[in-house]
């Protein structure tokens, strides 16, 4: 068994047309960059707080680029699901039937592939992460042993999921995880086997349900340290309209803080992200619905619609 984690932070901006990286070897060696080589830069995104709120969470069909039958693509993304139900995390399944094939969308193997339009869905459901997951290509390794003709044929099958997980807030993808199983094949295989490369249905779906675990298990440590962000929906006449209520705590008396922009990011979608930049004031809560709050400032600064709002620290 051999396990490619990623533990820390990955960090892309996501509204190009599609973001992936070319080949099989390049793709592997970048989604295995240490948490060290990536957490400075997106610390200056999103600069770490303890979590108190809860997060609104959109989670994407699976993408199935390894071909394998709809049943099992059913089964992952049920678990999937039911990995996610957790007290700090409001979760909701897009339905769009099921994700692109391998042959529909003719991506890169192991490629990281982010809609623009999928994202922008999740902010237009004031969602504040999205997560994608993509069952990749089989890897077929095949080396023949003896001498012909008594020569025999040996594969070693490799199946691996991507998980990622992108924060709506800021346009960036803050969780990348890959993980694998391999499996030596040392007979011949019949026709019916050759449609799962000699890996028998029970141990392939125990090995897709383990990696998914695993990897779930992943996401939800960094879904459980990212803190709430949010956006000021509406600012008109002193009152201030954010996208968060009491469906993720936010009560009567919260305070929170409003931060402004720094550095642009244009991605080539001509879409603009930004640094979060200094605090540019405070806001308190005065009334709470369900899915938004209505606050005024506590001071005399000007707020702009779209500026970010987090809960403030203890």
């Amino acid at each position: 068994m051999n396990k490619k984690r990623i533990a820390g932070l990955l960090l892309f901006m996501v509204s190009f047309p599609m973001l992936w990286f070319n080949g099989c070897g390049t793709a592997k060696s970048a989604l295995e960059l240490s948490a060290e080589a990536v957490k400075d830069v997106s610390d200056k995104i999103l600069p770490g707080k303890e979590a108190v709120l809860k997060k609104r969470v959109l989670i994407s069909p699976i993408m199935n680029q390894a071909g394998v039958d709809d049943e099992k693509i059913a089964m992952l993304n049920k678990r999937l699901e039911e990995t996610l139900v957790v007290d700090s995390l409001i979760t909701r399944t897009l339905s769009r039937g099921p994700a692109p094939s391998r042959a529909e969308m003719r991506t890169p193997h192991f490629g990281v592939i982010i809609d623009p339009d999928l994202v922008k869905k999740a902010e237009d459901m004031d969602m504040n992460v999205l997560i994608t997951c993509t069952l990749n290509p089989f890897e077929i390794e095949t080396k023949k042993s003896g001498i012909w003709p008594l020569h025999r044929v040996k594969r070693q099958v490799e199946i691996s999921i991507s998980l990622q997980a992108i924060d709506v807030t800021y346009g960036t993808l803050f969780f990348n995880g890959l993980e694998n199983r391999k499996f030596k094949i040392d007979k011949d295989l019949s026709e019916k086997e050759e449609e799962n490369w000699g890996i028998d249905d029970e141990t392939l779906n125990e090995e897709f349900a383990s990696i998914l675990d695993d990897l779930s298990a992943d996401l939800l440590d960094a879904l459980r340290t990212l803190p709430w962000s949010g956006r000021i929906e509406r600012f008109d006449n002193g009152t201030i309209r954010v996208n968060g209520g009491s469906d993720i705590g936010i009560t009567e008396g919260s305070i929170l803080e409003v931060y402004g922009k720094r550095e642009e990011i244009r991605s080539v979608s001509g879409r603009s992200y930004y640094f979060l930049g200094p605090k540019d004031g405070e806001i308190r809560i005065e009334k709470v619905a369900d899915h938004y709050s209505q606050a005024v400032p506590l001071g005399e600064e000007q707020f702009e619609v779209g500026q970010v709002v987090r809960i403030k620290g203890k």
